[in-house]
């Protein structure tokens, strides 16, 4: 698989496009600064462009680096949401829940099953 497809490569690209900082970066996603230089390079060999200047400090984003940048984070956004969504959406509570109750019990469990109820309905 290519790195243009490594979304984590690209996270590390953007995560550095905002802290200008190889360092930064690299303790945000608690890896190493050679990590960070590593993936940055893939994804400039796959390209066969520069997408940021090292020889600036702060680093500098090229123009196809800012062009990268910008749509990578709206991508990167979009996974997010995506993800989120979806997690959510499956760990919500779903279906009918059968009780067996002894018949002098039943009183005790109604308050309770008429809370859970509101607030799983």
């Amino acid at each position: 698989m290519s790195k243009l497809d490594d979304l984590s490569a690209w996270r590390l690209f953007c995560s550095l496009c905002n802290t200008r900082n190889f360092s930064d970066t690299a303790g945000e996603f608690d890896v190493e600064v050679s990590t960070v230089s590593r993936a940055l390079t893939s994804l400039e060999n796959a390209l066969g462009q520069t997408l940021i200047l090292r020889v600036t400090r702060p680093l500098q984003l090229t123009e196809s680096g800012q062009i990268a940048y910008e749509h990578a984070s709206n991508i990167l956004l979009q996974h997010e949401e995506m993800v989120k969504e979806l997690t959510q959406s499956s760990a919500g509570m779903a279906g009918k829940i059968r009780l067996s109750l002894a018949r002098g019990s039943v009183a005790v469990y109604i308050p309770m099953l008429m809370e859970f109820n509101s607030q799983y309905p």
